[in-house]
C-alpha cells in the first residue's frame, strides 16, 4: 500500500495532534507521498512542525493549509521548511 495524498480537512486536529501528526510522518519513509491537505484544523504553532514534515518528506509537492491561523513563529517555521524542501530537490 502506498500513501500518495493525505486529506484532513476541518478535523478539529488542532496544534497538538497536528504536531504528533507532523511527527510521525516526517520520521516515516514515504516515498510516494506527494500531497497533504490540512485546512480549517485551527493550526497556528504548529505550522512549525508541517515545515519540518516538507523538510523531511521532499516528495511533498502540493500543501494545502487554508483558513487556519498560522501567524509569527508558526509561520517562520513553515517557510523554513518550505524552504528546506525546495533547496533539497523538493517539488514544492
Amino acid at each position: 500500500m502506498r500513501l500518495e495524498a493525505l486529506h484532513l480537512s476541518n478535523c478539529g486536529l488542532g496544534d497538538t495532534g497536528t504536531s504528533r501528526l507532523c511527527e510521525v510522518l516526517a520520521e516515516s519513509f514515504l516515498p510516494s507521498l506527494s500531497r497533504v491537505y490540512l485546512p480549517e484544523n485551527n493550526i497556528s504553532w504548529a505550522a512549525r512542525r508541517v515545515g519540518d514534515l516538507l523538510a523531511a518528506q521532499k516528495t511533498i509537492s502540493l500543501l494545502d493549509v487554508h483558513w487556519n491561523f498560522i501567524t509569527g513563529d508558526g509561520a517562520v517555521g513553515l517557510f523554513e521548511g518550505l524552504l528546506a524542501n525546495s533547496s533539497r530537490d523538493g517539488s514544492l
